[in-house]
């Protein structure tokens, strides 16, 4: 049976390195949000605000939906409402898959120092403070009914995977 693994977190918490990883260590195909904005941002005309992202979002779905007919996809994505949470979890069980909510912990000291850092290397330019502001006032926490699993900067990498190889979502 395929699994959609998708994140929970806020901007600068580690999602899309974990996410890498997931893959590599979960054989499954990457589907990343922001791939996705710069792949079609231009083509679609859209921006970085609400708007786009739902454009994005839409896409996202179509294509994970596609690919979880015949593979297990991570999803790279802040996943920041429990709506859109909702959505994933309809998509995995519309494909007869199973999904798997992984919530990135990571402290609001640790996600500024890592904004900070960008502010001065600008390597990823896409982050907008006033972005930033929107989403953490938005983001919603998973509800323990969610039945996320956790995973926290001091997680070494292997030891998360072999938990979602090993749980039961994998047999």
């Amino acid at each position: 049976m395929n699994i959609l693994y998708f994140k929970v977190s806020l901007p600068f918490s580690g999602k899309s390195t974990l996410a890498k990883k997931i893959a590599e260590g979960t054989n499954s195909i990457l589907i990343s949000f922001d791939s996705l904005f710069y792949e079609n941002a231009d083509e679609l005309q859209i921006n970085r605000n609400p708007e786009g992202w739902d454009i994005i979002r839409a896409l996202a779905q179509n294509k994970i939906q596609e690919l979880l007919s015949s593979s297990s996809v991570v999803y790279d994505d802040i996943s920041m409402l429990f709506d859109h949470r909702e959505q994933l979890r309809q998509i995995a069980r519309s494909t007869n898959s199973k999904a798997a909510l992984i919530y990135v912990d990571t402290p609001i000291d640790i996600i500024q120092q890592r904004q900070r850092e960008n502010n001065i290397t600008k390597k990823r330019d896409h982050n907008i403070p006033e972005n930033f502001k929107l989403i953490l006032s938005k983001f919603e926490i998973p509800k323990e009914s969610e039945d996320p699993i956790i995973f926290k900067p001091e997680t070494i990498d292997d030891e998360l995977i072999c938990k979602l190889n090993d749980s039961p979502l994998s047999r």
